[in-house]
């Protein structure tokens, strides 16, 4: 075998252990995150609590776009106080 032979399947070991491998077991997980809508109850539940202040809780709030899909709305978390929900 060639040295630059050698080189070149090295170089395709390398990148298949580098990129390939960890890609089958990432990709799946990032589809199935990815998955998950950002106003659901669970992402809100997730979320609330790094961004939130204490005493407060996140919570789903919903409002109008100009988007043309089937409700026309968004929805962000907002933080409120936990009397108050």
């Amino acid at each position: 075998m060639k040295p630059g032979t050698t080189g070149a399947v090295s170089g395709c070991v390398v990148w298949l252990l580098l990129f390939a491998v960890p890609g089958v077991c990432l990709v799946p997980i990032a589809l199935a995150l990815g998955g998950i809508p950002s106003g659901s109850d669970l992402a809100i539940r997730t979320v609330a609590p790094l961004i939130c202040p204490q005493a407060t809780n996140g919570a789903p709030y919903s409002y109008p776009t100009t988007r043309r899909d089937d409700n026309g709305s968004a929805v962000a978390a907002h933080c409120v106080r936990a009397a108050l929900q």
